[in-house]
């Protein structure tokens, strides 16, 4: 009888898989959220060019990616280079094709960019084993009592900026008490460590495009003249939920540390094990070799189907005197 088990995370080394490999889905959490409580440490990454270097668009040269929105065609990503020369995702793409006649358009794949971002926080358990994906560029690790196997937060922040800098993959990265004020400070102010109560006073001076909100909300918010967060901090709750409903205030409490934030942190990606039950037991090298060879051809046989391979495998004997013997 073939059956899936869940084991400890596996050692990851410093080693990345090749941009663009297609792996596995890791299988989702079986409680709906972990929430992160008070006291709790989230490090954030920010992955800028997440798309145009899955694709290993050159950064120096004008290159972006593309899809269809109605009948029109919009930018979904750009490269460092068509950046600086003015462009950005959300514009047309004949309008960018007008300002650079030469620019490289690749069709956006969206559902590639989400497996990969997955697959980077996988890559992220040799630093903590609650690593979660924030889409969609974005990552988050709950570093709460890991730090110090690193050598403190700012010993682990550097690591983790370390490993995918190797990698070939811009990241920024801070670290707070919540997610939402982490990946805050992830895209606009790199390299902060806030102490456990600072959020909101660190968050204030940074633009509200730091939180994601929705556009047309920034955008109503700054004909109003709030541009930072904290001007909206300082708003009252109740003509702000008027105008723009509970989520964005929400948004303000989770980021000021008021409210608990929920992460999806991902389980490592199954074990594949194949059982063979006996009602007498086996005693020869014979009937041993035989039993292998039959759990050999059933775990292959699941591998391929699953698009798998192993560099390690384990043989567990259940013996008779109660004791487990592994080879």
């Amino acid at each position: 009888m073939a059956n899936r088990r869940f084991c400890r995370p596996p050692r990851l080394q410093d080693a990345l898989p090749l941009p663009g490999r297609s792996s596995p889905l890791p299988v989702p959490p079986t409680s709906a959220q972990a929430v992160c409580p008070s006291g709790r440490r989230i490090l954030a990454l920010h992955l800028p060019w997440l798309a145009t270097e899955r694709l290993r668009l050159p950064a120096d040269r004008p290159a972006a990616c593309w899809e269809a929105a109605g009948s029109r065609r919009l930018l979904t990503a750009v490269t460092p280079a068509a950046a600086a020369a003015g462009l950005a995702p959300g514009q047309a793409v004949a309008d960018a094709q007008a300002m650079l006649p030469d620019l490289l358009l690749v069709p956006a794949e969206r559902e590639a960019d989400a497996t990969w971002l997955r697959d980077l926080a996988l890559w992220c358990l040799a630093l903590t084993p609650l690593p979660a994906p924030d889409p969609p560029a974005g990552l988050l690790l709950d570093v709460t009592g890991v730090a110090h196997l690193h050598g403190g937060e700012q010993a682990l922040l550097r690591r983790a900026l370390r490993r995918f800098s190797r990698a070939g993959i811009t990241v920024q990265g801070a670290i707070a008490g919540n997610a939402i004020a982490a990946a805050a400070l992830a895209r606009s102010s790199p390299g902060a460590i806030v102490m456990p109560g600072g959020e909101s006073d660190a968050l204030r001076p940074l633009p509200l495009g730091a939180l994601c909100l929705l556009e047309a909300q920034v955008s109503t918010l700054h004909r109003m003249g709030v541009r930072r967060i904290g001007d909206a901090l300082a708003l009252p709750r109740g003509p702000l939920a008027r105008r723009f409903g509970a989520a964005l205030i929400a948004t303000l409490d989770a980021a000021a540390g008021l409210r608990a934030v929920p992460i999806q942190p991902l389980r490592t990606p199954p074990d594949y094990a194949v059982r063979r039950e006996f009602l007498e037991p086996i005693q020869t090298r014979e009937a041993i070799d035989a039993t292998l060879s039959q759990l050999l051809d059933a775990l292959c046989r699941h591998l391929a189907e699953a698009g798998r391979g192993t560099r390690r495998m384990a043989l567990l004997a259940f013996r008779v005197d109660g004791t487990l013997q592994e080879v």
